[in-house]
């Protein structure tokens, strides 16, 4: 028996509890997981059936918002002075609002059991898929992908384009939680676990409010149909499971995350309860796709032991060696990290802005995106030359990197004109044969654009203007902000920015 200092006595635990608490944290995480199932059957037949995604939507993130601001109020955490990154605050809000509403989007057009399977440790499979590890998890991650969108099109070309609404908001849902821990990561060392997850919640509710208002007004909706008491008694359980007993218990037990006893055990206690609680209270019958998806995730997302083959890594880390020097330089600079949030936002803006302009058929939203994508270009070139400014002379380079932002700023300039032309004659073209357009919810479009802006000039720092533009309906209301010091972004960017 090992001897022990008297002076320390009291400080030492003869019996260690290490394997205890796993075991206790453990058993939390697992319950957690059969409610959250539980839940979300509930949600699915009381909730979304009823009364659609977005309302569900936003008032699982109302209540989560009130809940957090009750408790900013009681718990004194107002009078606690916290610095936070408010561009990296808005940027985990967006995320946790586009999580939930890809969550509820799949939830609203495929089986309970499919989703809980592709929801649950969804950043871990989308890791697996997008790390270029091993080929066969790749493999199977992809092939259960395949196999439930042909099962539930039912083989049909015909059926593909009712679901693939359904499989790009699990894609995007996958996205969001992957980047959300990496941005509570960023978060949690300066605010805490609790006060991170509280702003982000509130920021999701406060980012949803103002959306589903005005969409309220411009669809004007007579035929508002009134809760039922299930549905309203639902509600609050699923807004405390969704944005507190899950994210508590899944905090306890963030070391283990890559174990595969813990990622065995949960997963299989979700598709167990899934398939039976399921069948009994709601009568999900399961299907035989149910069990493959299962069997392909748990393979595609368990840890491997071993080392990927000599032939992998000399393949892969000269392609992913640079691309994480240049991401890491960037995030340790709170400067750059600020403008590599907002390349993010804007690029997840414009996605959005070139689909439904392209939906409705209007060149001032297409147009616009492709400003914006020209001006995400312009940020990723700043950010990186702002990179190798920094680098040391060389024998080469005698006088140092420092001209290449000179250089980035006359390539974007070049790019800029270049697409100018390209609206001119697309703008002539159009007059002389006018489209049909769809200009529905138009201006809700234009609406967050003009959000998108207004958060960049006031949350980002540093220099910045909005450009409004008064043109005549279909165009959008804004356009988009340049960040300032120290990228430069077109022609007039050559200048040295105080």
């Amino acid at each position: 028996m090992e001897t022990m200092d008297a002076r320390t006595r009291g400080k030492i635990h003869i019996n260690p509890s290490g394997s205890l608490n796993a075991s206790s944290a453990l058993s939390r995480r697992l319950l957690a997981d059969i409610v959250l199932v539980i839940a979300l059957n509930a949600g699915k037949d009381y909730l979304l059936h009823e009364l659609g995604v977005f309302w569900v939507l936003v008032r699982v993130l109302a209540c989560g918002g009130l809940a957090v601001m009750i408790w900013l109020v009681t718990s004194g955490q107002l009078q606690k002075k916290q610095i936070a990154e408010w561009s990296v605050v808005g940027m985990g809000s967006l995320l946790l609002f586009l999580r939930y509403a890809g969550l509820f989007t799949a939830l609203y057009r495929l089986p309970s059991t499919r989703v809980v399977l592709f929801s649950h440790f969804s950043s871990i499979w989308f890791k697996s898929l997008t790390s270029f590890t091993s080929v066969k998890q790749m493999s199977a991650i992809l092939t259960a992908l395949a196999l439930s969108f042909l099962w539930d099109a039912r083989f049909l070309p015909s059926n593909f384009d009712d679901f693939l609404p359904a499989y790009g908001a699990i894609a995007v849902e996958a996205l969001s939680s992957a980047a959300l821990e990496h941005t509570e990561g960023v978060l949690s060392p300066s605010l805490g676990k609790s006060m991170t997850s509280a702003l982000t919640t509130l920021g999701a509710c406060v980012f949803s409010l103002p959306l589903y208002m005005l969409r309220h007004i411009l669809l004007s909706d007579s035929g508002y149909t009134i809760p039922s008491l299930s549905a309203l008694s639902v509600l609050p359980c699923l807004a405390y499971v969704l944005l507190y007993y899950v994210p508590r218990a899944s905090v306890s037990t963030n070391i283990a995350m890559t174990s595969p006893r813990y990622i065995v055990s949960s997963y299989a206690t979700s598709f167990v309860t899934a398939i039976v609680f399921g069948y009994l209270a709601f009568g999900h019958s399961p299907k035989l796709i149910d069990f493959l998806v299962f069997g392909l995730l748990l393979y595609g997302m368990y840890p491997r032991m071993t080392e990927p083959s000599a032939s992998a890594r000399s393949y892969y880390a000269s392609a992913t060696r640079l691309a994480r020097a240049y991401l890491k330089d960037i995030l340790s600079n709170p400067e750059s990290r600020k403008i590599f949030y907002f390349l993010m936002l804007n690029m997840c803006y414009m996605l959005v802005q070139m689909l439904y302009g392209i939906w409705t058929n209007s060149l001032g939203l297409i147009s616009d995106a492709i400003h914006m994508a020209f001006d995400c270009m312009a940020i990723g070139v700043g950010l990186i030359a702002s990179v190798m400014a920094r680098w040391p002379p060389n024998e080469r380079f005698t006088y140092g990197y420092g001209r290449i932002e000179t250089l980035s700023g006359f390539a974007n300039g070049i790019f800029l004109i270049l697409i100018s032309v390209f609206i001119v004659f697309e703008a002539i073209q159009r007059l002389l044969d006018p489209p049909e357009m769809n200009t529905s919810q138009l201006l809700l479009v234009s609406s967050l654009g003009l959000a998108v802006n207004l958060f960049g000039m006031f949350a980002m720092g540093g220099h910045h203007h909005v450009r409004i533009l008064f043109p005549t309906p279909p165009f959008p209301l804004a356009d988009t902000p340049y960040p300032g010091r120290p990228f430069a972004l077109a022609l007039a960017w050559t200048q040295s920015w105080a």
